[in-house]
């Protein structure tokens, strides 16, 4: 018995297509919520009190290179 994807090839353009549109649908939304942890990690770092930047051993004005590292390492 054949399947609607062996007898209709459009059927099977049509769900190759959607397939991809879901999977860049996923990866753009990966990609936004790693920018929102990275923009926030960034922001943390920058605002850290001298006391605990200091404490932990960080340089604030590596806020971005930390950062980058955490998140999308």
């Amino acid at each position: 018995m054949a399947t609607d994807i062996q007898t209709n090839p459009q059927i099977a353009f049509h769900r190759f297509g959607l397939d991809q549109v879901m999977k860049s649908i996923t990866l753009f939304r990966d990609r936004i919520q790693k920018r929102k942890a990275y923009n926030r990690t960034v922001a943390e770092l920058q605002n850290m009190p001298l006391d605990v930047a200091l404490d932990l051993n960080i340089d604030t004005s590596d806020a971005h290179r930390i950062a980058s590292r955490a998140i999308y390492s």
